[in-house]
């Protein structure tokens, strides 16, 4: 996962596109995936609340949902719904750690109907509860 959220850092910044470019497609191909990618990451930063389907997020990039999961695994190891979960575990551990507000008001910011929801998904990507994750980055 750390390999992934590094990956989807640096597409912010076009200098370190060769760096990451693994694959066997050469630089050119790379170029084009990066920039897919990049233009995906900008669009599940504008939408991750709104909770928008991978099938969705393709029909944005004019990509097929078989094309788009290719895509996300050939260039990060996971797939579309892999990224996007990751993205809303990022935004709950940043809200956890910087904001004041409750576990309650945090999963209705980011788009959970229930908080219990909320909670088990926090945990199976985080490994604690949000109440955990809290109490061990506010020092306590």
């Amino acid at each position: 996962m750390r390999h992934v959220l590094c990956i989807y850092s640096k597409l912010h910044n076009r200098s370190d596109w060769g760096s990451i470019c693994t694959d066997q497609f050469g630089a050119a191909h790379c170029g084009q995936d990066l920039e897919r990618l990049r233009q995906l990451r900008m669009l599940i930063d504008a939408h991750f609340v709104e909770h928008w389907s991978v099938e969705r997020y393709a029909r944005e990039l004019a990509l097929s949902e078989t094309s788009l999961n290719r895509l996300c695994r050939r260039v990060t190891g996971s797939t579309g719904f892999g990224l996007l979960q990751q993205r809303l575990a990022l935004e709950g551990r940043r809200r956890l750690m910087h904001g004041p507000n409750s576990v309650i008001g945090i999963a209705g910011d980011l788009g959970f109907k229930d908080s219990a929801y909320f909670c088990r998904f926090f945990r199976r990507h985080n490994g604690l509860s949000p109440s955990e994750f809290r109490h061990l980055h506010s020092g306590g």
